[in-house]
């Protein structure tokens, strides 16, 4: 049984990773679901509205924990 290619995980991966996105922007309050004018996020897409709300994340974390020790007030 020989390892599979990066393509091959990746292609394994999109659905879920899709899923996640879907989730994340329902969330949001954005529906995800297409209707007949709509269409379904490209991959390329879908993993730049993951990777942007990931970030969109880490950078609202880490306001509010600078917020809770008070670090943004002696800017």
């Amino acid at each position: 049984m020989g390892e599979k290619s990066t393509a091959a995980v990746f292609e394994s991966e999109i659905p879920a990773l899709i899923k996640k996105v879907q989730n994340l922007l329902e969330q949001e309050g954005i529906s995800t679901v297409a209707g007949p004018s709509q269409s379904i996020l490209s991959t390329s897409e879908t993993i730049a509205v993951y990777v942007t709300l990931e970030q969109e994340r880490e950078a609202l974390r880490i306001v509010d924990e600078a917020l809770s020790k008070d670090l943004l007030y002696n800017l």
